[in-house]
């Protein structure tokens, strides 16, 4: 227990540690510029949408579920999957909303741009949108792993995000933030195949199409 509390809580430390690293970053290469005020406005839904949705709901409703089924792997297995095409599902649905109406968003919540960035902020909108897609079965994994006493390894996982977004900021070095709204998908993607990884060591989980495109009425009222 010693070593799981100290394994975590320095890993919370680190995770601290690279969004300070992350802001301090930002400030030295952007400071008060016009790219630092469109990566704000950028990142405003994304992460409002993900702390909302992905720390918050999706971790309240999933971990019972899962510990609730720990003695049938069958029922598991279902409620995983159901779990993981229900986020998706919404994830694409939230993407498909900011996608169509982001200029329409765009105008009336930040009047303060002009044209031209008004367009580069409804594009990256769009494209940070699929972090969202790809935040939601991480959390539905994370949750899934936190119902096996797992913690240590899964709070790797915003560190990979943070860490990517740090190494964007490097590469944008002071340019256009395009490049950062690009790492960060990177790092999303990444997050979910290190967490991927981890519920396929836990070997309750099968991976395949069949299982993937499950849909469990019972889990699905559950999680609702």
């Amino acid at each position: 227990m010693l070593k799981s509390f100290f394994s975590l809580s320095a890993l919370t430390l680190l995770s601290r540690l690279s969004g300070f690293i992350k802001v301090a970053a930002m400030a030295a290469f952007y400071g008060r510029t016009i790219e630092a005020d469109i990566f704000m406005a950028v990142m405003l839904v994304p992460d409002l949408l993900y702390k909302f949705i992905s720390e918050g709901v999706v971790s309240c409703s999933a971990v019972p579920i899962f510990t609730e089924r720990q003695g049938d792997k069958e029922e598991l297995n279902k409620s995983f999957w159901s779990l993981n095409f229900i986020s998706v599902f919404v994830g694409f649905t939230i993407f498909l909303f900011l996608a169509f109406f982001s200029s329409n968003l765009c105008s009336l919540s930040l009047p303060g741009f002009n044209a031209e960035n008004s367009g580069r902020i409804c594009f990256m909108w769009s494209v940070s949108a699929l972090y969202v897609v790809l935040c939601l079965p991480a959390a539905v994994m994370t949750s899934f792993l936190n119902s096996e006493m797992e913690f240590a390894l899964p709070a790797v996982a915003p560190l990979i995000v943070n860490f990517a977004i740090i190494l964007g900021i490097f590469v944008a070095n002071g340019g256009k933030i395009e490049t950062i709204i690009y790492a960060n998908l990177i790092g999303a993607f990444f997050q979910l195949v290190w967490l991927s990884w981890l519920v396929l060591r836990t070997n309750k989980i099968q991976f395949s199409m069949k299982k993937i495109l499950t849909c469990d009425k019972k889990s699905t009222l559950e999680f609702f």
